[in-house]
């Protein structure tokens, strides 16, 4: 497998880590933490939404099929932000 592929595939699987990341310290060091939780919940399934599209539209062609990374950024959200931001962000797409 060439390494621009990998590169791409590493990249693009680690996008919704990234963000689970910023999101997180967004959330715990800044004034955010004063927005209501359900305006919460609204930007950070807007936001993994769109790496949602991002990942499925993005594909990485790899010996003639297009791998893609949609499933990554609904399992993050899930696993991080909970079930509402999940079934928030799968409204998105």
């Amino acid at each position: 497998m060439d390494i621009a592929i990998i590169a791409q595939f590493a990249i693009a699987t680690l996008l919704p880590v990234a963000a689970c990341v910023v999101l997180f310290l967004l959330r715990q060091r800044t004034g955010v933490a004063k927005i209501p939780e359900i305006h919460w919940q609204i930007i950070v399934g807007v936001v993994f939404g769109l790496i949602a599209i991002y990942g499925t539209e993005a594909g990485i062609p790899a010996n003639g099929a297009t791998m893609n990374v949609r499933d990554a950024a609904p399992l993050a959200a899930g696993l991080f932000f909970g079930a509402l931001i999940d079934i928030s962000q799968d409204c998105c797409v």
